[in-house]
């Protein structure tokens, strides 16, 4: 079960271990807790919102909402629809039937203020039981769930199953947020996000890759 991996991290990869079998685990363990620790999924694991002690709290950001939908939707579902076909980051993606795009719009949505979309929409999510190499897995709730389940994916290379991401797993990842971002207009609607996230409008990037 997944709560058996996450104590005693029998999961892990031995590609990152320096120290056989046993250093894998310990490596996956720590990543887990690491995750499961930080203060921002922990929050959105207890349906709160965390305030670092003498900050101020989180404010409102206006957002382009049609139907509680935010105006990311376009670009998250162009992101999965990429993502799925990218070599590189499929692997990490058992099924291409869950809606992560709908879900990844809901937690931006959400974490610029717009609402408890995502922590509301995890609520009603059906947990499931899936079989990778062996082990048995639940289907993710949140995002630490959904972080281990891509790192065991059955999909992943048996040399690279368990690893968590890495960096070229993020350039490659940010990479197509960005072209989905442009590709969508979103740079175009908001020329000032585009500045700030240091690349150009579709206008002006021609056929480059951001």
């Amino acid at each position: 079960m997944l709560a058996s991996l996450r104590t005693s991290g029998k999961a892990a990869s031995p590609r990152r271990a320096s120290n056989g079998k046993a250093a894998s685990n310990v490596l996956a363990t720590a990543a887990l807790q690491r995750m499961e620790h930080d203060p921002d999924i922990s929050a959105e694991r207890d349906g709160t919102r965390a305030v670092a002690a003498g900050g101020a709290a989180p404010k409102r950001v206006p957002l382009n909402v049609v139907n509680q939908s935010h105006r990311a939707n376009a670009a998250t579902a162009a992101l999965a629809a990429e993502a799925f076909a990218d070599p590189q980051l499929d692997p990490f993606i058992r099924d291409h039937g869950d809606p992560h795009g709908q879900r990844f719009a809901n937690w931006i949505f959400e974490k610029m203020g717009g609402g408890p979309v995502w922590t509301e929409e995890r609520k009603t999510r059906a947990v499931c039981p899936f079989a990778s190499r062996g082990h048995e897995f639940e289907t993710p709730h949140d995002r630490s769930s959904a972080h281990f389940a891509a790192w065991h994916s059955p999909k992943r290379d048996p040399s690279e199953w368990g690893d968590h991401f890495q960096l070229d797993d993020c350039r490659v990842w940010m990479r197509l947020h960005f072209w989905a971002a442009r590709e969508t207009g979103i740079f175009d609607d908001h020329p000032a996000f585009a500045a700030r996230a240091g690349v150009r409008s579709s206008s002006a990037a021609g056929d480059t890759l951001v």
